[in-house]
């Protein structure tokens, strides 16, 4: 409905932006009696046609960013296949593969993706630019191997979404080192599989999850990245999954819509928690069974029914005193502790948790 000034409204715009149909048709029948009315009868009609609300029937009618233009930017090394998705309402998209050929339309398209596929096998370094009104959502095709280094496909060297700010979802199965989508401030769903060295999310207020894993089999054990991630300022994130990477500094301070926390480092040597008041899932697993974490507070944590720290470095006196931090739970909460692989796992008091309602595990359950 037309929101109209209450200084500057008048009869006329008041009939104009009626929502009343039957209202008009009367007034218009009332008016054209008269000829010399008609014309008014006329501006009348048309004003009501142009107060309408509008339609619904296009998914790209202005809502969720489908009316901003946006550029995606990513460099290829490789002479091979690249393929990804983008939403299939995105409008006049164009795609330049910086060899020389430009595609406006997707290989294949469904209801809600559009694929777009190409192979050069010209030039080795090249830019391929994706531009469009309305792109919300792009998914790299990891199973055409295309977004990965080695041997496997083209390698994915950079990629560039500062120009996109529509962006809602971004998955990428690509070794790329840097990202940066701090001006992707609409983005809700981010999703990294593959080596990432660093990632900035500072401006990304409504992303709500975010899984990144830094393991793929064509680089070595060795060769994860990923040392330090700030998500402080992601303040509606519910879900945080980072596996296996060189963690050793994690922010979540201003996290307090986090329900699901999963981290596998070897690095990590502590983690404040304080302010996730709504964790559920607390997952902190030593990679390979050497992690660095050696002490925990979870007395703020009091949704908390499910926490593994298995394969670190607790003694039993620590573990004794994180088990004096834990919640208070009942039968049906079904509350479970893992603390296998830690110096102190056989000797620790377990009766402490035990008498808050949580069953203490020695070993991984398959």
């Amino acid at each position: 409905m037309t929101k109209f000034n209450k200084k500057t409204v008048d009869f006329q715009s008041m009939f104009l932006c009626s929502s009343n149909v039957q209202t008009n048709l009367a007034l218009f029948a009332l008016l054209k009696r008269n000829v010399g009315f008609l014309m008014i009868g006329l501006a009348i009609m048309v004003g009501f046609i142009s107060c309408e609300k509008p339609g619904n029937g296009d998914p790209g009618n202005g809502n969720n960013g489908s009316s901003t233009k946006g550029t995606i930017v990513f460099r290829v090394n490789g002479e091979d296949l690249v393929a990804f998705e983008i939403n299939a309402d995105a409008k006049d998209v164009t795609v330049d593969w910086g060899d020389g050929i430009i595609s406006n339309a997707p290989n294949r398209s469904d209801d809600k993706w559009s694929s777009y596929r190409h192979e050069n096998s010209n030039i080795s370094n090249y830019t391929i630019t994706i531009s469009g009104t309305g792109i919300t959502s792009f998914v790299s095709d990891e199973y055409s191997y295309s977004f990965y280094s080695g041997d496997y496909g083209a390698s994915v060297t950079f990629l560039d979404v500062s120009e996109c700010a529509s962006l809602q979802y971004l998955s990428l199965a690509a070794d790329m080192g840097l990202l940066d989508v701090s001006k992707c401030t609409a983005l809700t769903y981010l999703e990294i599989l593959g080596k990432l060295s660093s990632l900035n999310v500072s401006k990304c207020t409504m992303l709500d999850t975010l899984l990144i894993d830094s393991y793929s089999r064509y680089h070595s054990e060795e060769d994860y990245g990923l040392n330090s991630l700030d998500v402080s300022e992601c303040t509606k994130l519910t879900y945080l999954d980072v596996q296996s990477n060189s963690l050793n500094s994690l922010n979540v301070s201003k996290c307090t819509a986090l329900t699901y926390l999963d981290v596998m480092s070897d690095e990590l040597s502590s983690l404040d928690v304080s302010k996730c008041t709504a964790l559920t899932y607390l997952s902190l697993f030593g990679y390979d069974n050497y992690g660095n974490l050696s002490s925990l507070d979870v007395s703020k944590c009091t949704e908390l029914t499910y926490l593994h720290i298995g394969g670190n470095e607790f003694t039993a006196s620590s573990l004794n005193a994180l088990f004096g931090t834990l919640p208070t739970r009942i039968d049906s909460d079904n509350a479970v502790c893992y603390v296998y692989n830690n110096p102190g796992s056989s000797t620790c008091d377990r009766s402490i948790a035990e008498n808050k309602g949580w069953s203490i595990k020695y070993r991984q359950d398959y």
